[in-house]
């Protein structure tokens, strides 16, 4: 197999690692406290483009939805170009949050909502497929439940915790309490445990969508000792949510995202 096809056929490993979106690497612990109150971001579907050794190889669409007491996010990440002729299936993941007893997304002053469920599927290597379910306890406290390749892992914990996939939007609601935030830690389930994800600001920017500038927040994603490193710009105007990433190798540029369409839905 050539050089180029071998290339395309990691095309679905890539459109996988960027629909996790900010994720690219997890670092160290923070000691800023995480903000209290929850803003949601506004129920919204966006769209963005993957484009990797220079061109457009992916598109990613996320939908924010939610009712008075569940919310749903669901991204679903399809190969575009020639990419498309060895991937014709997409790629999806789903979150499923709920607010607590007697609290809804109208009436958040205070506290966040819980995260009931995470699922992934892959039907072209269904082995990769992931559930992830969460059983709240009265005390706060959660099981958590992850089911991958076969093999079941169960988990307790008291801490707040999301899933990857949930990443940009309680970042987004974070900046949305306090725009001047400088650092966030969050707790995410992965398939064996719990790891700390911090992201670090570090200029105020301005960032280009549709022929127009907003001022923006860069923030930069790192693993110490990894040669890979990811940027996110952010801003206001669309409730802190990425308009772009990019990940770097050795110090040149691997792949970008780009938020292409952004529509509130309510």
């Amino acid at each position: 197999m050539d050089r180029q096809s071998t290339r395309t056929l990691n095309v679905q490993h890539i459109i996988f690692s960027f629909l996790l979106m900010l994720t690219g690497s997890s670092v160290s612990h923070a000691d800023n406290a995480t903000p209290g109150a929850f803003v949601l971001a506004t129920p919204h579907q966006s769209t963005y483009i993957l484009e990797k050794y220079g061109a457009q190889v992916g598109e990613i669409t996320n939908q924010l939805t939610y009712t008075n007491n569940e919310i749903s996010y669901l991204s679903v990440a399809t190969a575009t170009g020639v990419a498309s002729l060895f991937f014709s299936e997409s790629i999806s993941e789903k979150s499923v949050m709920s607010w607590p007893q007697n609290q809804t997304a109208s009436n958040s002053a205070s506290g966040s909502p819980q995260l009931q469920g995470y699922y992934y599927s892959n039907p072209a290597k269904q082995r990769k497929n992931q559930q992830i379910t969460l059983n709240w306890l009265a005390d706060g406290s959660a099981t958590i439940t992850v089911e991958y390749r076969k093999k079941t892992t169960t988990m307790n914990t008291h801490k707040s915790v999301w899933s990857r996939q949930l990443l940009p939007i309680i970042i987004s609601s974070h900046l949305q309490q306090n725009p001047d935030l400088q650092q966030s830690t969050l707790s995410i389930i992965e398939k064996d445990g719990l790891d700390s994800y911090t992201y670090n600001r570090l200029v105020t920017e301005n960032i280009e969508f549709q022929d127009t500038l907003y001022p923006g927040i860069k923030f930069e994603i790192k693993k110490p000792g990894s040669n890979r490193v990811s940027y996110v710009w952010l801003a206001a105007a669309f409730d802190y949510l990425p308009l772009k990433i990019e990940q770097f190798k050795d110090g040149e540029l691997d792949a970008r995202m780009l938020l292409t369409d952004y529509k509130r839905t309510q």
